[in-house]
């Protein structure tokens, strides 16, 4: 969490001061560029959220449980390299009006972790899938799916990681535009 303004409490970044205008040792600020910049940024940003919002994806989804938690074998980017993780059961939900089923795999305090493919995979997004938390599931067994929130797994940052592959049970047929986006200049 990065935080605004000086002193930055609750775990923030302290911010630097902006130097006044004039000489600074040898080097001189112009407070108006500064400024400027500042703007531009803020204006991005701004863009930023207002398209991340156009793709809002979070939706409601419901866990059924396996009679007993089962150990799945998940492929890597590693071939010939697999994860055994333990899934507690399948999520269904909807988009668009279609229904959808998804294989989490426990984490800690409950939680569920997704290892998943869509159609932005390869072009608007990591081709290895993205990566979703999700909180326990409530007594019903209904959780929230946040796509938003779906994030890239370190392979495609640098190519020393091992991250485990959507299976194909957990390869969406629809593009979840929503969440972070690759360039593929990460790594």
């Amino acid at each position: 969490h990065r935080g605004a303004g000086a002193g930055g409490g609750g775990g923030a970044y302290p911010v630097s001061p902006v130097a006044p205008a004039g000489d600074l040792g040898g080097h001189v600020v112009n407070q108006a560029a500064v400024t400027a910049g500042i703007d531009l940024v803020i204006e991005l940003v701004a863009q930023g959220l207002a398209a991340a919002r156009r793709g809002c994806r979070a939706v409601e989804a419901v866990l059924h449980r396996y009679e007993e938690p089962r150990q799945i074998t998940v492929n890597t980017v590693i071939e010939g390299f697999t994860q055994n993780p333990v899934a507690p059961g399948t999520v269904t939900f909807a988009l668009d009006g279609v229904e959808y089923e998804l294989e989490p795999t426990m984490a800690g305090s409950g939680r569920l972790f997704f290892v998943f493919g869509d159609q932005t995979n390869g072009g608007e997004t990591y081709g290895g899938g993205r990566f979703l938390s999700a909180e326990p599931p409530d007594s019903t067994g209904t959780i929230v799916l946040d796509f938003n929130r779906a994030y890239n797994p370190p392979c495609a940052f640098t190519p020393f990681a091992t991250c485990p592959l959507p299976t194909p049970e957990n390869t969406l047929f629809v593009p979840v535009e929503a969440g972070e986006r690759y360039n593929g200049s990460n790594h």
